[in-house]
């Protein structure tokens, strides 16, 4: 072999050794961010007008939760999520 070789094959080699890393760093876990927390439960309130009593307010609450999921097609006892 002539010098010339042996130097571009030293030359070589010294340049892929520069590209090649012996220590690596472990990666750092990853980490899912949380979901978000669900909606809080639709609360409905009334106030009786004219005096009824906790069975006529149990009554009239039980009507008003029916009329209002037929008019709207909402029924705040279903939580849901909105889709993304």
């Amino acid at each position: 072999m002539n010098t010339r070789t042996v130097s571009v094959a030293i030359a070589s080699v010294m340049l892929l050794a520069g590209c090649v890393t012996t220590h690596t760093t472990p990666s750092a876990p990853t980490v899912a961010a949380a979901p978000p927390p669900p909606p809080p439960p639709t609360r409905v309130y009334f106030y009786p007008l004219q005096g009824q009593g906790p069975p006529q307010q149990d009554r009239d609450r039980y009507d008003c939760f029916n009329w209002a999921g037929a008019q709207t097609a909402f029924d705040p006892s279903r939580q849901t999520l909105p889709r993304q």
